[in-house]
């Protein structure tokens, strides 16, 4: 059995515009592996979240990207 979660939503904008939704007529499944489809929605879900991870359930992954920084008062925003 599949179920869907949040983990992965992407849509052309013209879907959700025009059809009001986020899913529109065609779906095609992303399948995500034990805690990696986790979703927050409630304060709940967040501390539930990190007792996964404090009780080593789950883990974050390491991200090596450099977050982006806006400079205060620019309009500058980030492409690609």
């Amino acid at each position: 059995m599949y179920a869907q979660n949040a983990s992965l939503e992407i849509a052309w904008t013209r879907v959700v515009l025009q059809g009001h939704s986020i899913a529109g007529d065609v779906v095609m499944p992303f399948f995500t592996a034990e805690n990696e489809g986790f979703d927050v929605n409630q304060p709940y879900d967040w501390q539930y979240g990190e007792e996964l991870v404090r009780s080593g359930q789950a883990r974050l992954p390491l991200i090596e990207k450099t977050p982006y920084s806006k400079e205060v008062g620019s309009e500058t925003r980030p492409t690609g």
